[in-house]
């Protein structure tokens, strides 16, 4: 038996061996927006593995195949908390594998960036700067840019200002208003996440909103 992850939407078939019955049991995992976005981002297209039945990913399957096949009570809230573990089993899988060589990932196992990546992901309201930045990595500026960028694929602040929309695009899909919505990710006014957005989007957030709705 194998897993099959494919986190973004790939066009994909799956065909089984006519000489041999398969059982197929699809798993929907929904990364909503803000930081979802950039994890889905940072794992490879595809991955293929081997389910070995005694190892935690393994039983984390073995769960959900069982659960899947019956009706016992509270079945659909199961299968969610299980797929919640099993995608944190394929996060520490990818990372241990050396999986993803740039990428949110490759930030949050890297020594001198995963407390501050995990500080961008919990406060992205924060002023931040590159001085900060580097400071939160103890780091000169320059090293500390030169390695972000070499780690993550871009430069601190196109991440950041990124991780901002991608938020802001979760906020606003909870109806939440463009003024809270630019203070919970950093902007002093609606106007000021609006121009970002539109720079970035090419969409007013209202436009953005309307556009998905249809």
């Amino acid at each position: 038996p194998s897993i099959i992850f494919i986190p973004g939407p790939t066009k994909h078939q799956i065909i089984a061996d006519e000489s041999n019955q398969a059982e197929l049991v699809c798993v929907d995992i929904d990364f909503h927006s803000g930081s979802g976005t950039a994890l889905a981002n940072a794992l490879p297209k595809f991955l293929c593995l081997d389910i070995i039945h005694n190892e935690p990913l393994g039983m984390t399957a073995r769960w959900l195949f069982d659960e899947a096949f019956t009706d016992n009570a509270g079945k659909q809230m199961m299968i969610k908390k299980l797929g919640d573990i099993f995608l944190i089993q394929v996060l520490r899988h990818v990372i241990k594998e050396g999986l993803v060589k740039q990428g949110m990932l490759a930030g949050m196992s890297h020594p001198r960036l995963a407390l501050l990546m995990m500080e961008l992901h919990q406060r992205p309201d924060e002023a931040w700067s590159i001085e900060s930045m580097a400071e939160k990595a103890l780091m000169s500026r320059a090293k500390f840019a030169t390695l972000f960028k070499d780690t993550i694929g871009q430069a601190p602040n196109d991440y950041l200002t990124d991780l901002r929309i991608a938020i802001a695009q979760g906020l606003l899909k909870q109806h939440k208003q463009v003024n809270f919505v630019a203070h919970k990710v950093g902007y002093e006014h609606g106007s000021a996440l609006a121009r970002v957005f539109r720079k970035k989007i090419g969409l007013s957030p209202k436009e953005w909103l309307a556009q998905i709705k249809k």
